[in-house]
């Protein structure tokens, strides 16, 4: 029997509704994997009275090979049924592993994507196009944030590491989608230029710092205060997440060289900074750690106590620690603890 034949009498029998059989013929098939076998999957995708059964089969097979299916994938996208096209954006997502797909075609498939009308989709497909991070170019990122509704919340780091790559060249794409009438657009420029902005930026950020949109707001804020206030901004920002009770985090941290932690702050979007800037906060916060105020009981009873009531004020706060036993702390210290706190609180919500 020539592969033609056992291709062929192997589509006949992939049509079957039968689970295992279907799932033994997808290996057969696997084996054979050839041209033959994307056209015979491609054929049984088009055909309208093919069961929806078979055409989701088809498309996870088309995942499994190494033969060029992208094409193929790409048109189930946007098939009438929607869990096939989750289904194509689950398979497109195997790319990587996939030696015969063209990567640059698997880009463009996933940002014509973000245009699909299903919620459900837009995130799958915001997944796949997350895998390719720093790759992503300007057009790709004005495709995203046009298409900002539905985008997998875990694709905004993706969606930062890019914008951090291209630089100042992104800014007028972002100034312009800071007044989009879509929130989710809005949310992630503003993002973006927290992450790149400079004193220019000021002007649009106080307009953003007007927007409807709570989030919107807090960010543009935090960006005018880290824009403003450089140094003592990246202070506040890294130290409260190092008053912590895992002793092995803040360890592993003292054990950072100063490239590691240069390396962590760009990633995290301080672009602007000066490496002297960043390294005189990276010895702060090593002294704050080592220092008899980085008392952890404090710090975390002094979190738990504002996180429920952030009303109070320092001398209310003040008098709460000294009647829960922290009479020997100086009222300075307590202070400390007060504002890391609030601080703290803040930035679960502000920062991701």
């Amino acid at each position: 029997m020539t592969p033609e034949t056992q291709i062929n009498e192997l589509l006949q029998r992939f049509q079957e509704c039968d689970l295992e059989l279907n799932q033994n013929v997808s290996n057969q098939l696997v084996e054979l994997d050839s041209t033959e076998v994307v056209l015979g999957m491609k054929k049984l995708l088009q055909t309208p009275d093919v069961s929806l059964f078979t055409q989701k089969q088809a498309v996870k097979l088309l995942g499994r090979l190494n033969s060029d299916c992208v094409p193929v994938l790409s048109q189930a996208l946007f098939n009438p049924n929607v869990e096939v096209c989750k289904l194509a954006a689950q398979s497109l997502g195997a790319f990587e592993n996939r030696s015969g797909w063209n990567r640059d075609a698997v880009r463009l498939a996933f940002l014509q994507g973000l245009t699909h009308p299903s919620v459900d989709v837009r995130k799958l497909v915001s997944q796949g196009l997350g895998k390719f991070g720093s790759e992503l170019t300007i057009p790709d990122l004005l495709a995203v944030l046009t298409s900002a509704k539905g985008i997998d919340c875990e694709f905004r780091d993706t969606f930062k590491g890019a914008l951090i790559k291209q630089g100042r060249i992104a800014i007028p794409m972002l100034l312009q989608a800071l007044k989009h009438s879509d929130i989710g657009v809005r949310r992630l420029a503003v993002e973006g230029v927290w992450c790149l902005g400079t004193q220019a930026e000021i002007p649009d950020l106080l307009r953003s710092r007007q927007d409807l949109d709570s989030e919107v707001r807090s960010y543009a804020e935090s960006a005018l205060e880290k824009i403003r206030e450089p140094q003592p901004f990246l202070m506040r920002w890294v130290r409260p997440f190092f008053s912590t009770s895992n002793k092995a985090f803040i360890n592993a941290f003292i054990e950072w060289d100063d490239a590691q932690f240069i390396g962590l702050m760009r990633e995290q979007g301080f672009v602007n900074e000066r490496d002297e800037d960043l390294l005189k906060a990276f010895q702060q916060i090593k002294g704050y750690i080592n220092s008899p105020r980085s008392n952890t009981e404090l710090h975390m009873t002094a979190n738990s106590y504002v996180n429920k009531n952030r009303a109070y004020d320092e001398l209310m706060f003040i008098e709460v620690m000294r009647v829960n036993g922290f009479a020997s702390e100086s009222k300075e210290e307590l202070i400390q603890a007060y504002f890391i706190a609030h601080y703290y609180c803040g930035a679960k919500t502000m920062y991701r």
